[in-house]
C-alpha cells in the first residue's frame, strides 16, 4: 500500500498520512493508516482511511499492542497479536530529489 504512496506527508506514533500517486479528479488522493484501539481493553486495529471521505478499511485486526516509528528514511510498524507473538514490518522511504520536491 504504502509502496504505491506518490509522498508521505506526516508520520507520527499512531498514524503514518501519504497521498497516492493515481490521481483522482486531477489531485493525488490523501490516505491514513492508523492505530485504533478499544478503550479498556487490549484490542487494536490497523487500519486506512481516506482523509476527507470517511470511511475505514481495517488492515490487521485483534492486537494486543501496535507501534509506528520513524527512524531516518526507516519506519517499523511494530504489532504484538493476543497470543504475545511478536512482528515487525519494514518500510524504507524513498528520498525525494529536490526536483521532484519543487513540483508537490
Amino acid at each position: 500500500m504504502l509502496d504505491d504512496a506518490y509522498e508521505i506527508r506526516k508520520i507520527t506514533s499512531s498514524q503514518i498520512i501519504f497521498s497516492k500517486t493515481k490521481l483522482l479528479d486531477k489531485k493525488h488522493p490523501v490516505f491514513v493508516l492508523s492505530i485504533r484501539e478499544d478503550k479498556g481493553t487490549y484490542d487494536r486495529m490497523l487500519r486506512i482511511t481516506t482523509a476527507t471521505n470517511g470511511g475505514h478499511e481495517p488492515i490487521l485486526m485483534h492486537q494486543r499492542e501496535i507501534k509506528i516509528e520513524k527512524i531516518s528514511n526507516l519506519v517499523i510498524i511494530t504489532t504484538v497479536n493476543q497470543a504475545g507473538e511478536k512482528s515487525e514490518m519494514y518500510l524504507t522511504l524513498k528520498e525525494k530529489s529536490h526536483d521532484e520536491q519543487s513540483k508537490t
